[in-house]
């Protein structure tokens, strides 16, 4: 422009430009005419302007202060050049969050690209930080979660520059291995009393099934009581007698056929979260008799048993 549009004008500085600026391929100048007071836009293509000088501008009426609301709406309808799709990247994931690794230097000057991850109803990036030298993105994710994830996948949602260029680029749809374990704490059975008969082994599925299968917490079965008679399946919740019971033989720390056990859940930290008592009875089975009678008044007699304890 020349010298005299940043002149005052007669003592009024409010004449002349009062903003350059340049959006995409277009600049935009706002300024007040020192010949009848009204302030302008004049826009105009770089390219053609450099070219053609003034000619280039297309200049309209604004109303005084209308600049920065101008600039700002402009700024929103501007459309960048085609995206170029951004290979040079490397992506790498655990269970609390996601590395995103550019092999070039980005544009110091341009924002940074931000990103979003997916499924979004599953996992959610807490907050994000970026390496000294602007190549490393880290994304932190949101671990508590009610579900299994063994994958996920990221993409950019904003445009970024390289170092000395123009061109826009973006990551797109990108798988990355995250392995993420359920939180949900496993859920004992509502019922703490359990009847077994005698001969058996397992006892009962002592969580509800929908609650278990992650790494999360563990499951322990604690030397309280009777505990040294059972073992308890970490995956499943079944507790098991090491030996099978017999209602004759009373193992029973207080030898009446009753059993209790404690079963404490243990977070990463091998903190207890939750501890349940469970006591177990035994029922006596009727057992079959099996031999010959030799020695008695009934000795080669016909011997019958009643299995069914009807009478008959």
């Amino acid at each position: 422009m020349p010298s005299d549009y940043y002149a005052c004008v007669d003592g009024d500085c409010g004449s002349g430009i009062q903003n350059l600026v340049f959006l995409g391929n277009d600049f935009y100048v706002y300024f007040r005419d020192d010949a009848d007071g009204q302030y302008y836009q004049a826009v105009a293509d770089v390219d053609t302007f450099l070219a053609q000088g003034d000619e280039a501008l297309t200049i309209t009426p604004v109303v005084n202060t209308a600049g920065e609301s101008e600039i700002m709406s402009s700024a929103a309808k501007i459309k960048l050049d085609d995206v170029t799709q951004y290979t040079n990247v490397t992506v790498t994931g655990n269970a609390d969050s996601i590395v995103i690794n550019f092999a070039d230097e980005l544009n110091a000057f341009a924002a940074l690209p931000e990103f979003e991850v997916f499924p979004v109803a599953t996992v959610s990036v807490t907050s994000s930080t970026w390496s000294q030298d602007k190549t490393t993105l880290t994304l932190n994710l949101n671990t508590s979660i009610t579900e299994v994830v063994e994958q996920v996948a990221i993409q950019s949602k904003t445009p970024f520059f390289l170092a000395d260029s123009d061109t826009p680029y973006e990551v797109a749809l990108t798988n990355v291995a995250v392995e993420i374990v359920s939180q949900i704490i496993p859920n004992f059975v509502a019922n703490n009393f359990v009847s077994v008969d005698e001969g058996t082994t397992n006892v009962a599925n002592l969580f509800e099934s929908d609650s278990l299968g992650n790494n999360a917490y563990e499951l322990r079965l604690t030397p309280f009581g009777d505990g040294q008679l059972f073992e308890l399946d970490n995956d499943t919740g079944m507790l098991s007698f090491i030996e099978p019971a017999d209602y004759e033989s009373f193992a029973s720390i207080n030898s009446d056929n009753t059993y209790r056990v404690e079963i404490q859940i243990l977070d990463g930290d091998d903190e207890v979260v939750e501890s349940e008592l469970f006591t177990i009875s035994i029922k006596n089975v009727r057992e079959n008799v099996d031999g010959v009678l030799v020695d008695s008044y009934l000795a080669g007699a016909l011997v019958f048993q009643d299995l069914n304890d009807n009478g008959l």
